[in-house]
């Protein structure tokens, strides 16, 4: 296709295409801005050597030819607005296209949108690419989510649904929805949203249906559905295999999917085993016991045997399993 392209061409076009090809730029990019960049090479190339000085990867911009056609001073005016704002410089870094838009028309107004929204600042800095954002698209998504349901505070906190497309936003709803999710559960975790369902949610569903999931428990934690089939998933499904866990068991507890085999799973089952000293066949046969808190499962087994000096063997370790991801009944003056 892109052979075709260049046969049509003229002989300026060819030039254009040439150079801002032998720069490594993409060459569909290239194509699709041919109308719009300039042979102005010398400054092409003092343009591209200060993005490399402020420290921006080529392949940040490398689909975005016209950027380097800009002024340096248009650039510069850009960088210092977005720093004086509290952009830090790597959230910058990776959004260079920002350097491209009217402070005036676009980046100033989307700013005070968020600003007068009352949304955390904090969490705006890191997502430098919703400035690239028309106020009216995020005010028609930000109208459409509350009268949805999801909750203020929420998306206050996750702002990546405002950078979305709002049709994609339906489609997504329609689809949980339709696949019989429920809609409160959805509410709860409106990053499901944003996820592709020809690449994660459907994907997923299916791999915990085909494993052997309870399909109304998974739609009852469909945050299960964010979590990568290749890195997570999978992943933690061998481990629990591995340890010789009861699979059936398991398919009753698709949250287990959702925790990291590191830093919760297998040192909530090590602490369970050797410290505890728990029956393994009984942790194996009883998933859920690995799922409560670490910490607060520590802190009533040594308050137990360290502070009121029962043995192992007398403390009632079902119970510590039970209740480690609820408020203990024991006093809390006693866990300082």
């Amino acid at each position: 296709m892109l052979n075709h392209y260049w046969l049509v061409m003229n002989i300026r076009e060819r030039e254009l295409y040439d150079w801002y090809i032998s720069k490594g730029f993409d060459s569909k990019s290239v194509v699709s801005s041919l109308s719009h960049l300039t042979s102005q090479y010398e400054k092409n190339n003092e343009t591209l050597s200060w993005l490399s000085g402020k420290g921006f990867k080529f392949k940040s911009f490398s689909k975005h030819p016209q950027l380097i056609n800009l002024r340096i001073s248009k650039l510069e005016e850009n960088y210092a607005w977005l720093s004086g704002k509290g952009f830090n410089e790597k959230s910058v870094l990776t959004y260079p296209r920002l350097l491209e838009f009217s402070i005036e028309n676009n980046l100033e107004p989307t700013y005070d949108w968020f600003l007068n929204k009352n949304f955390n600042m904090n969490i705006v800095h890191k997502r430098p690419y919703l400035l690239s954002k028309s106020t009216e698209s995020m005010e028609e998504k930000f109208n459409y989510l509350l009268e949805t349901g999801f909750d203020r505070n929420k998306l206050f906190n996750d702002l990546q649904l405002l950078g979305r497309n709002l049709d994609s936003l339906k489609i997504n709803l329609e689809w949980l929805l339709k696949n019989g999710f429920e809609k409160n559960a959805i509410l709860k975790n409106p990053a499901l949203l944003c996820k592709s369902i020809e690449y994660n949610l459907e994907p997923t569903l299916n791999w915990f249906l085909e494993k052997g999931f309870d399909e109304r428990l998974v739609k009852k934690y469909p945050q299960a559905l964010a979590s990568s089939v290749d890195d997570r998933l999978n992943y933690n499904y061998d481990w629990f295999l591995e340890e010789g866990f009861n699979m059936k068991k398991i398919g009753k507890y698709p949250q287990l999917m959702l925790q990291s085999v590191e830093n919760n799973l297998k040192p909530t089952f090590n602490f369970i085993i050797d410290e505890m000293e728990f029956p393994k066949k009984s942790v194996l046969n009883v998933p859920k016991y690995i799922y409560g808190s670490l910490n607060r499962m520590k802190e009533c087994f040594y308050y137990l045997v360290d502070d009121l000096g029962f043995s192992k063997e007398l403390v009632n370790r079902s119970y510590i399993l039970q209740y480690a991801d609820k408020k203990l009944v024991i006093s809390n003056k006693k866990f300082r």
